[in-house]
């Protein structure tokens, strides 16, 4: 499966930072299955920090890798997303 990542730097190796920021799942390493909305929230996060340039980097994911970690996978934008999210942004897949 393809992922994408959407930042003002390209992420080689992800990780989990536990940190007090307040995102929509919590801490977490966020991944969307759509380049669109990574581009969008790249350019967002490059203009908010004010650093880098937006940087779509994409993951070919193993999808056997999903049973040792704790994801939150949303279909479409249906009531669990958007209670989870407060409707904010279209569905990702967030790992925690």
């Amino acid at each position: 499966m393809k992922l994408f990542h959407g930042s003002n730097v390209k992420v080689e190796k992800p990780e989990i930072l536990n940190s007090l920021r307040a995102l929509d799942f919590g801490a977490g390493f966020y991944t969307t299955s759509s380049y669109e909305q990574a581009s969008r929230w790249a350019k967002a996060v490059t203009k908010r920090r004010g650093t880098g340039a937006p940087t779509v980097t994409v993951y070919d994911f193993d999808e056997t890798a999903l049973s040792d970690l704790h994801v939150r996978k949303f279909e479409g934008t249906n009531g669990d997303w958007l209670d989870s999210s407060g409707g904010l942004h279209t569905p990702t897949l967030a790992s925690q």
